[in-house]
């Protein structure tokens, strides 16, 4: 009897074995298929431009070089881009995520005529397209004299109005929605107004929500081309500063254009310095992003 159950257990833990290496491995090679556009990037980015046909440099360059960096450093002069970004991405996300957030919590916590109406036309904007209502905001910044300025993004933004805004009012709508009301009947009891509740009671609790729309928005504002583009025509940012980067190159560098090695490994060191401040970001948050992700599973 003992024997059996020996064997019994025996081929359990073998079971459990191989279901663990079988799981780990669809997962390595998954991670590897989503690693491997930034790992190609950073390889080719600080590599020279001669080993990039060299068939036996594949993943580590035989030297490690910064050139690709400092010339596009220099090309595109990358503080004043980043400056550029700091004023209208970073700002534009940091309104967005306090105005979305104060939005999502009246649509959460009040009642009133039409809300239904209300939260519908902003379902619509997660299925609208954007393309299609750019025209109408462009001759409007246009009469408003506010193109070409940080004010064509702080706008849509103070008015939650902005890139993905109505996915983020419908994140805040769902987490406030859930919060016990005994919380909001306690301060209205001890004689807080509806702002004040909101402000020191429903935002405190609320952290999970806001360091998921912030990273977000943050991505999505420093990655944007179409508005940036749109709305910006003497300031660049570094994503439109990447987009060009390849025909610029090739008028500005004589003779770079017949070399499609040199032009490839400065594309993809100005990739590295487009992603790197928000893939910074994500590092030193990525502890709290993880944990609201949960939190706000759990809640929302």
């Amino acid at each position: 009897m003992s024997a059996e159950r020996s064997d019994h257990l025996t081929r359990k833990d073998l079971a459990g074995f191989l279901w663990r290496f079988v799981r780990g491995l669809v997962l390595l090679e998954v991670g590897f298929i989503l690693l491997y556009p930034l790992i190609y990037t950073v390889t080719v980015a600080f590599r020279p431009p001669q080993e990039l046909n060299d068939p036996v440099v594949v993943w580590i360059p035989k030297t490690w070089t910064f050139r690709n960096i400092a010339e596009v450093w220099e090309f595109i002069k990358l503080p004043e881009l980043l400056l550029n970004n700091v004023r209208i991405d970073l700002a534009s996300a940091i309104l967005q995520t306090a105005v979305c957030c104060l939005v999502g919590y009246g649509l959460a916590r009040f009642r009133f005529r039409e809300k239904g109406l209300l939260f519908a036309l902003v379902v619509a904007t997660i299925v609208i397209p954007p393309q299609a209502t750019t025209i109408a905001n462009f001759i409007q910044f246009r009469g408003m004299g506010i193109l070409d300025t940080p004010m064509a993004f702080y706008l849509p933004a103070l008015t939650a109005n902005g890139i993905r805004s109505g996915l983020f009012i419908f994140i805040y709508r769902q987490f406030f929605r859930n919060m016990p009301a005994d919380l909001e009947d306690a301060a209205y009891i001890d004689g807080g107004g509806p702002f004040t509740t909101f402000l020191r009671i429903m935002l405190p609790n609320a952290t999970a929500p806001v360091i998921i729309v912030f990273l977000f928005s943050m991505v999505w504002y420093w990655n944007d081309t179409f508005f940036h583009g749109m709305y910006l025509d003497q300031t660049q940012t570094l994503s439109t500063a990447l987009e060009t980067l390849r025909s610029n190159l090739s008028v500005m560098i004589p003779g770079i254009q017949a070399d499609p090695f040199t032009i490839s490994c400065y594309m993809q060191a100005g990739v590295v310095m487009t992603i790197f401040p928000v893939l910074a970001i994500y590092i030193l948050m990525q502890r709290y992003f993880t944990e609201s992700i949960e939190r706000t599973g759990l809640v929302g």
